[in-house]
């Protein structure tokens, strides 16, 4: 501020600029009304918080936390917003998450014309490589024929008459060692041994009647052949 007294003239103690003679006994430096605002503009700004803008995702989770039981003011910490942020976030749930499945369709629909293209410059590359028949053909002598259904059928046909044929004389043959008779004394006697076996080995009663079963079961068969070759002798 300039202070004017009498002839005495001090400088502003601001600025440090001279005074001009003024009828007025203090003169304000023209400069201190915008020192003193830029200083009250300063103190302001530093009181105001930064806003702290938060992705899809993000608003995402604050709804489904506040969904699960969290408190508003507890979400509002956890993701350093406001109360007002997260009533606001809240309340519009249903748009936010209808704009979320937009971009996600979105973001599906860029993957899958990437994986098109992908494919397409695949297939430009293959068409671009040697084709497997020109290889094939090339390495297969000209003179091969290539057999037709008519001829394959004709192969297989003449296959299976020289099987059938083989299969009817080996029904033809016959076999020169017939096996020999084992007569029923001789069966009778290994079974007697057999019996015996079971016994000395304190094998269980049940084998024992097996094999007497058995013994029936050959004397009975022997009786039976004895008789018909009587038979057969007496109306020779």
């Amino acid at each position: 501020m300039f202070r004017h007294r009498g002839s005495v003239q001090s400088g502003c103690a601001e600025c440090g600029t001279e005074a001009l003679p003024s009828e007025s006994p203090e003169h304000v430096c023209c400069q201190a009304p915008v020192a003193m605002a830029s200083a009250a503009s300063a103190e302001s700004s530093s009181g105001v918080k930064k806003r702290h803008a938060l992705s899809l995702g993000t608003k995402e989770c604050v709804i489904r936390d506040i969904e699960s039981g969290l408190k508003k003011a507890s979400v509002a910490a956890k993701y350093g917003v406001s109360n007002t942020t997260v009533s606001t976030i809240y309340k519009n749930k249903d748009k936010l998450r209808q704009q979320l499945q937009q971009d996600s369709s979105s973001l599906s629909w860029k993957r899958i014309q990437t994986l098109e293209d992908d494919e397409q410059s695949d297939t430009s590359l293959a068409d671009e490589t040697l084709n497997t028949d020109d290889v094939w053909s090339g390495l297969v002598d000209s003179n091969f024929e290539v057999s037709t259904d008519d001829a394959i059928v004709a192969a297989v046909r003449g296959s299976a008459e020289v099987a059938t044929d083989d299969e009817s004389d080996g029904e033809d043959e016959v076999d020169p060692t017939p096996e020999p008779d084992f007569p029923c004394k001789d069966a009778l006697e290994y079974l007697a041994k057999v019996k015996t076996y079971c016994v000395k080995n304190s094998l269980s009663e049940k084998s024992l009647q097996c094999l007497s079963f058995v013994e029936d079961e050959i004397v009975r068969s022997a009786v039976h052949k004895h008789r018909q070759t009587k038979i057969t002798a007496f109306f020779r």
